[in-house]
């Protein structure tokens, strides 16, 4: 925001005051504020802000963090918070909250340094740990909350910080169409791959898959706790048998479908090339004339 004298004098100097926000600014920011005049000589012109923002804590690796609905075995989300270089006092995090009833945070103050740990730098004594987990479900499938506390320190006695989640669908295809190859032969079977990936967290001992229209058949494999390959069966029972289809994938009340192609050109059929013809070799007799 910016304050200026509205009228000056001819060959009388004015004032122009700006103020810069500095809420979730650290390091070196700039601003610029346009001025406009009556002056036919120089209408309008620019002043440039600059300044350098002190903060009372560093984040690591960034004052922003990002957590994952079903993330495998729940991690949550982890930021470093240390007291910023000049500043005076102790760092003591205390009135933690989140603004979103879905997202829980909490803090604990380092005693001993620590290893590098899950994206974290080493940490030394008097560092924090601050965690955030979904809890329950975020209201859409990108939530955003803001996390605040209390530094304890004179620079900035409270700050905050965003956090995005993403909630992980239930069930999830590794390609949104599956292409399979047509056989070489006419009327004989094709097969396709396809994977199915459970969110973490989820029981999928009710998973099943099934194909529609019945030229189209899927066999369902497990080849991991949360993931599950689909081998696709395509058998034509005549010339008119429908390529295309869909497999769909059930857990519970929650229903997946991806679509399914056969290839319309056979898959060619790699021929060896036959080996040049040998000249014959024309023999002479030793000691022969």
């Amino acid at each position: 925001m910016a304050s200026f004298d509205e009228v000056i004098p001819p060959g009388q100097a004015g004032k122009v005051t700006a103020a810069v926000r500095t809420e979730g600014l650290a390091g070196a920011v700039s601003k610029v504020v346009t001025v406009t005049t009556d002056d036919p000589g120089r209408p309008s012109f620019s002043l440039t802000l600059r300044a350098t923002i002190v903060a009372s804590v560093d984040f690591f690796p960034s004052k922003m963090l990002f957590v994952a609905a079903g993330s495998p075995e729940g991690e949550p989300g982890r930021l470093l918070v240390r007291k910023s270089a000049g500043e005076k006092g102790n760092l003591a995090i205390s009135d933690l909250a989140s603004n979103a009833a879905w997202l829980k945070v909490s803090a604990r103050k380092v005693e001993a340094p620590e290893p590098a740990d899950g994206g974290l730098p080493p940490a030394v004594a008097a560092d924090w740990v601050i965690e955030a987990k979904v809890d329950g479900e975020p209201p859409s499938a990108m939530g955003t909350a803001e996390v605040k506390f209390k530094t304890g320190l004179p620079r900035e006695p409270e700050v905050s910080f965003p956090v995005t989640s993403r909630v992980l669908p239930p069930l999830t295809f590794s390609t949104p169409m599956l292409y399979i190859p047509n056989p070489a032969a006419p009327g004989q079977p094709a097969r396709g791959i396809a994977y199915i990936q459970v969110r973490p967290g989820l029981d999928a001992s009710g998973l099943t898959v099934e194909t529609i229209p019945s030229a189209f058949g899927a066999v369902l494999e497990r080849m991991g706790p949360h993931r599950y390959k689909v081998d696709v069966t395509w058998t034509p029972s005549d010339a008119a048998s429908p390529r295309e289809g869909a497999l769909v994938a059930k857990l519970g009340a929650v229903s997946v479908s991806m679509g399914v192609r056969v290839n319309s050109q056979p898959v060619p059929v790699s021929v060896p090339a036959a080996a040049p013809a040998v000249p014959p070799t024309k023999l002479t007799p030793l000691g022969g004339h």
